[in-house]
């Protein structure tokens, strides 16, 4: 079940959240499972979501986590009050070593998307996994896409 994950990863990235007074709000619509695919693997690309979430929030804000099902297809969503993404910088986030964490100051390696988009597809038996990342002046929004055959 998708929001199992989605809690038990919200419980381990607990210190992260109350060290910036960040809640994480979840909204759930439909039927939530997941089959063919590896439970871990997929809690990995969670919990890189979700960590990139709470890292680049700022303060004393909420995280909105939209959970759903549409035509056969699951969707995850984490959404947080953050500094606007440039699209040149964002075209780079999925590629191994690059990280704008500096920027941020904040530390990393630049491999934690990266490492959710290669997992993602081999961890399923499903259609298609998706990654997309969203930004404005007020919101970045990263979304996890898994659609069932």
């Amino acid at each position: 079940n998708l929001l199992s994950l989605v809690e038990e990863s919200s419980n381990e990235l607990e210190s992260m959240l109350k060290e910036k007074n960040i809640k994480i709000h979840v909204i759930k619509e439909g039927d939530l499972f997941i089959t063919n695919c590896d439970k871990m693997q997929i809690k990995r690309v969670i919990m890189n979501l979700l960590g990139n979430a709470i890292s680049y929030a700022y303060n004393d804000t909420e995280i909105t986590v939209n959970i759903k099902t549409e035509n056969n297809t699951i969707i995850f969503d984490a959404k947080n009050e953050s500094a606007y993404i440039n699209p040149a910088l964002m075209e780079n986030l999925f590629k191994k070593y690059v990280s704008h964490a500096a920027k941020y100051n904040k530390i990393g390696v630049g491999l934690g998307l990266y490492l959710s988009k290669q997992i993602s597809p081999v961890s399923t038996e499903l259609q298609t996994v998706r990654i997309p990342v969203f930004s404005s002046s007020s919101a970045t929004k990263a979304s996890f896409t898994v659609s069932q055959s």
